[in-house]
């Protein structure tokens, strides 16, 4: 058996040559190990923002085990315990063990409690013993406080990281879908879980929604339930919940919830929008268990992310809205014209068909689909006598016809969301050797958006009766768009186009209609 001054100095070795809690608590554990023949333990740390001790890290502790320790926090003993500043044995019920309850606390400060469940009792100790087990456990108390100190500056600048990853991936993602599968594998990254899943909460009901690392498939063998199991504990309560032994956990274990799956170890998180729960992100298989680090980690993940989901929801809100009126004027244009009836939306069909070719970015996609569909607004401030005249237009009607282009973009230029669609709504009428209107404008000087709407605009009015003139083939406005490569239009935007009807077989049906 080592004496007092051997065990000193290998303690005063280890706090000085190590950094690792679980390595210095674990030797300095095996410096008493002929004292109190102990089996296993566990450190529990007090968090100071909720008052409640959290299992930080342990050792062989069973699932019974830890129930039995979240007793004695409940009974008081953990803080009696610190108060005392004095080892405290404590008999397991019905059992030839006692539970070691050592006291962490620096000056007046309290860290927490070192547990360990060990086979000999207070009576066959020596005061010495337990004065030296005392001393070293105040210098115990320094090391984890300082060491959970560090630890803390390390996860607030990973969490810096992490919301800066997820500020960029935000502001470049279009769908909730893809914002949440990116934000389902950050975590299982940041937490080295195995797998994760999130599930959707709406009207009662719960169903899969995304995964990662797993199949949805097997997700939705899995009979969850908005009113039972761990899912049913998180949506009912609103709080987040760390389960260390699903299988031996008597609260979830036998709900059935996780058919074929079983996870040993589990975290959920609930996802809530405007204060309404929208469902549970769950994540699952991390060894030994999950930490209150991992749950920080992935709170702090799904906040932001709540946030960013609310404000898709609302911009989409917004979008819809604005659909309304896109619907409203289009209604307006085609009123005063009906030659052009459902024109803008074959003018839009055919220039997202070129744009998705030449693999145009979701913004310019976007912007297609509502300015190609008002690239005409204009036209209302023209005369009906005019848009439907079946002879030929003079020359001050022709002038005036020329100016729906300006019109139009005057009109949308009061909506801040379409600013950069502005440019495909004024130069549509542009020509490709500079003989066009409003601005004279050629080659690739003209916008890339309003080019590609300059052939789909003529191809469709070609292929469409008109007051002064029958329909052409679709074969003879191919001919017209290959004769007015260079002059009117862009090559290269009419070849891609040509090809696309090619690929098609001329079925005009079998391209996309944008959704209204």
């Amino acid at each position: 058996m080592k004496n007092k001054n051997e065990i000193v100095q290998q303690f005063i070795d280890l706090i000085t040559s190590s950094k690792e809690i679980k390595v210095v608590v674990e030797n300095f554990l095996d410096l008493f190990r002929d004292f109190f023949h102990y089996s296993s333990w566990a450190v529990l740390i007090l968090d100071e923002d909720t008052d409640q001790f959290n299992f930080l890290i342990r050792e062989n502790i069973s699932i019974d085990n830890m129930y039995e320790i979240k007793s004695l926090i409940e009974e008081g003993i953990v803080d009696w315990t610190i108060e005392r500043e004095t080892p405290v044995f404590v008999p397991l019920n019905g059992k030839n063990l006692h539970f070691l309850v050592v006291p962490l606390k620096v000056n007046r400060i309290k860290v927490g409690v070192v547990v360990v469940i060990c086979s000999i009792r207070e009576s066959h100790l020596m005061q010495e013993e337990i004065d030296l087990f005392s001393s070293l456990s105040r210098q115990l108390a320094f090391f984890i406080d300082n060491s959970r100190l560090r630890e803390k500056l390390k996860h607030k600048k990973k969490e810096k990281v992490i919301l800066t990853r997820l500020s960029q991936i935000v502001n470049s993602t279009q769908s909730v879908d893809e914002l949440l599968r990116f934000v389902l594998d950050l975590i299982l990254e940041e937490t080295e879980s195995e797998y994760g899943f999130i599930l959707k909460l709406a009207k009662g009901s719960i169903s899969p929604w995304i995964s990662s690392r797993i199949s949805l498939s097997k997700i939705k063998e899995c009979p969850f339930s908005p009113e039972k199991g761990a899912v049913g504990y998180i949506v009912s309560t609103g709080r987040p919940l760390i389960i260390d032994d699903y299988k031996k956990d008597v609260r979830f274990s036998k709900s059935g919830e996780f058919t074929h799956l079983l996870p040993s170890t589990a975290l959920g998180i609930p996802m809530k929008i405007r204060g309404e729960r929208i469902g549970v992100l769950f994540i699952c298989n991390k060894s030994p268990f999950y930490t209150n680090y991992d749950l920080d980690a992935a709170l702090t993940v799904t906040t932001y992310t709540s946030m960013a989901v609310k404000n898709r929801f609302l911009y989409d809100d917004l979008r819809q809205s604005f659909l309304e009126t896109v619907r409203s004027l289009i209604q307006a244009i085609e009123a005063k014209d009906k030659y052009t009836s459902g024109h803008s939306r074959m003018v839009t069909k055919y220039s997202l068909s070129i744009g998705r070719y030449l693999k145009l970015s979701a913004k310019d996609m976007e912007m297609i689909k509502f300015c190609g569909l008002l690239h005409d607004i204009g036209k209302i401030g023209i005369s009906e006598s005019i848009l439907g005249k079946p002879s030929p237009l003079t020359k001050r009607e022709y002038e005036l016809i020329k100016r729906h282009p300006v019109i139009g973009e005057q009109i949308v230029r009061q909506i801040n969301f379409l600013k950069d669609g502005l440019p495909l709504i004024r130069h549509h009428h542009e020509r490709y050797d500079g003989k066009g209107y409003p601005d004279g404008l050629s080659g690739d000087n003209i916008p890339l958006l309003a080019r590609i709407l300059s052939v789909a605009d003529a191809f469709d009015a070609m292929t469409s009766d008109r007051p002064y003139r029958k329909a052409m083939s679709v074969k003879d406005a191919i001919r017209e768009l290959i004769k007015g490569k260079g002059t009117q239009f862009d090559p290269k935007i009419v070849d891609v186009f040509c090809r696309i009807l090619e690929e098609k077989r001329f079925n005009l049906s079998s391209l996309e209609m944008p959704v209204l």
